[in-house]
């Protein structure tokens, strides 16, 4: 696990940052954290920051159209209507978590939009995040 999470209702967000090696099973075993959370209700978005590590080799097109929607099946109900930004350090990691909004946009798990981002301040706005709104990954209890 190399990951840490806080959710802040004022702005009706999961704020997660993945650092370190960030392993196949990272972002679901933090989605399934988030969804027992007292703090977390449904139609929450979600920022995931993975500026300062890189998604896994694992990930990719097939990956997430033949693997995800049963892996995510049992969480994505829960989180209801929801966006879900991915802020990515690496045109590399840009493209892939492009894939991911692809194989989603149309399938069972189309109630979650996602989007890929290059800064935090763009993925903000996408989440209607107030542009002066400090990220504070210490205030983490998970």
């Amino acid at each position: 696990m190399a990951y840490k999470f806080y959710i802040e209702s004022s702005v009706n967000c999961v704020f997660v940052l993945h650092y370190g090696a960030f392993h196949v099973d990272d972002s679901l075993n933090q989605y399934r954290e988030m969804i027992i959370h007292p703090q977390y209700h449904a139609n929450m978005n979600v920022l995931r920051e993975v500026l300062s590590t890189s998604l896994p080799n694992e990930f990719g097109f097939e990956f997430f159209s033949k693997k995800t929607p049963e892996r995510y099946k049992d969480i994505e109900p829960i989180m209801g209507k929801s966006k879900v930004a991915w802020v990515l350090g690496s045109g590399k990691d840009y493209a892939t978590m492009h894939q991911f909004t692809l194989t989603k946009r149309f399938g069972p798990l189309s109630h979650i939009e996602r989007k890929p981002f290059r800064t935090i301040a763009d993925a903000k706005v996408w989440l209607d995040i107030p542009a002066d709104y400090e990220i504070n990954y210490d205030a983490s209890d998970a």
